[in-house]
């Protein structure tokens, strides 16, 4: 998903790196909580590497709060998966406690 994520931006070398791959980490674990699944299914990819392009250009249409001293961005989680629930409802699993 990283080299996905770099060509769709635009980037040519590994200085966004790790700033990307934690956001493709917090993306999935937000499809993996939402659906209860252990792994991400692969058909939910595009959705990350979606979500991950929208936050590195600032589009995302879901930043709660910006900070710029020590950088930090919240995201309203409950809204960022919104446009994907249709799809992301054919991977939810029930789980009995």
């Amino acid at each position: 998903m990283l080299d996905k994520v770099k060509m769709l931006l635009g980037i040519e070398d590994d200085s966004k790196n790790d700033l990307i791959n934690y956001h493709i980490e917090s993306v999935t674990q937000k499809i993996l909580n939402y659906t209860g699944q252990d792994t991400l299914p692969e058909g939910c990819n595009y959705i990350v590497i979606e979500l991950v392009v929208a936050r590195m250009k600032g589009t995302s249409q879901n930043v709660k709060t910006i900070t710029r001293g020590d950088v930090s961005i919240t995201y309203e989680s409950t809204q960022e998966l919104k446009p994907y629930e249709k799809e992301l409802s054919n991977y939810m699993t029930v789980r009995i406690i």
